[in-house]
């Protein structure tokens, strides 16, 4: 005869002491004989505490106790661990403020549930934020964002909570102005800002008005301006304008001038001017040149109106006198190659000759001209005369008619 005799060799939890998400569960997978009865301890969050592998779903850590019996048998236990990490719940992610201007910086704070577990935060973008984790970030970029915060477990336990930013831009000013160069002596510059609501300029020096959009500027020396904008946010923008104050047109003539008929005069005014308009254009060179030559046939007063390099203008008169001519004779000459050096009529304008003549101290003619331009050198047929007194006598008539005749004394020098 024969017996079988089955041996019960316990059993084996084939899991691993393991962790889950809070609300999550485990499937238990035991290797042992169902001959066995099973009891699991405690019974908390097990989906049969009667069974080899229920489903262990425990609200908090737990040590479960799974007990093998059998009649006749002692008892056998194995344990497994279930950690429990919780969800992050009520996560809250707050913008302080959660609007910014450009170039300013929002400081962001994430707060999750349970406050007292350790959490990993993820942000994103993180491109331009501060920080590459934690609870606490500051975004500093130039564009309107979404940020999203992420808070996790070790086992990847995870919630999420978002908050849009809006950035206001920075740059939204402007300063319009297609010149900022001013002459001096009542020239000003329109300054026109825009894009803001309200505006303040400095330094107030040779501004119309510093709150306005549209000041208008007049400083004598060069100046920087800084336009500070605000637009309806409150943000502020600034510009820089620079006023360049060009330097006065000068121009010097003198009051008046003395010419003779036949003669001219060259006006050569001292300036710093490029461009010229004389006016009235009779008796002159030229009209828009800066030294025109004048030969005014009776006196005029000349206008001239002239500009610099940067548009400074400048204007000035002058009198041009035309007297009659005048005429008068030497008392002594020397011959040679001096200044004075041929005794004849001297004259400022226009006159015709009829007779010039010389005459030594026995009464002898030595020169004789009907030529106005033309004089005794001191020389007859050619040899050079001795020093001494000489007569003589003259016969003219100026372009006006009036006589000059004259009769008197000569000392030729050697």
């Amino acid at each position: 005869d024969s017996v079988f005799v089955h041996n019960l060799q316990g059993f084996d939890i084939l899991n691993n002491d393991t962790a889950i998400c809070e609300g999550t569960s485990v499937q238990i997978n035991v290797d042992g004989s169902d001959e066995y009865t099973y009891t699991w301890t405690p019974a908390t969050g097990v989906s049969n505490p009667n069974i080899k592998n229920p489903l262990l779903s425990p609200g908090a850590t737990t040590i479960y106790t799974l007990t093998a019996s059998h009649p006749g048998c002692n008892d056998s236990s194995e344990l497994i661990t279930i950690n429990v990490e919780p969800n992050p719940t009520d996560i809250k992610l707050h913008a302080i403020p959660a609007a910014m201007c450009q170039y300013d910086t929002i400081v962001l704070h994430a707060i999750a549930n349970p406050a007292s577990f350790n959490f990993t935060y993820t942000w994103s973008p993180a491109g331009d934020l501060l920080y590459p984790g934690g609870p606490n970030n500051a975004y500093f970029g130039d564009t309107s964002v979404t940020i999203v915060v992420q808070a996790s477990t070790p086992i990847g336990c995870t919630a999420k909570d978002s908050v849009r930013l809006s950035v206001y831009p920075g740059n939204f000013s402007s300063i319009n102005t297609n010149d900022t160069g001013i002459c001096p002596l009542g020239d000003s510059v329109q300054l026109i800002a825009g894009g803001g609501v309200s505006y303040t300029w400095s330094p107030a020096y040779g501004l119309s008005n510093t709150t306005i959009a549209d000041p208008k500027a007049n400083p004598q020396t060069t100046t920087e301006y800084l336009m500070i904008a605000k637009d309806i946010h409150g943000c502020a923008d600034s510009q820089l304008v620079r006023v360049e104050a060009y330097p006065a047109a000068v121009i010097a003539l003198p009051d008046s001038v003395n010419i003779y008929p036949g003669e001219t005069y060259h006006i050569e005014p001292q300036t710093n001017c490029l461009y010229f308009s004389w006016f009235p254009p009779s008796g002159l060179s030229g009209t828009n040149i800066s030294d025109p030559l004048a030969d005014p046939e009776v006196r005029t007063r000349y206008f001239v109106t002239a500009i610099t390099e940067n548009g400074c203008k400048v204007s000035d008169s002058m009198d041009i006198l035309v007297k009659e001519t005048v005429m008068d004779m030497p008392n002594a000459f020397h011959p040679g190659n001096g200044p004075n050096n041929v005794f004849k009529p001297s004259k400022r304008g226009i006159a015709q000759l009829k007779s010039f003549n010389v005459y030594n101290r026995w009464g002898q003619k030595v020169f004789e001209t009907t030529n106005i331009d033309k004089g005794w050198d001191g020389t007859f047929h050619d040899k050079a005369q001795p020093v001494g007194v000489y007569i003589y006598t003259i016969d003219a008539v100026t372009d006006s008619g009036k006589p000059f005749t004259r009769q008197g004394n000569v000392t030729l020098i050697r």
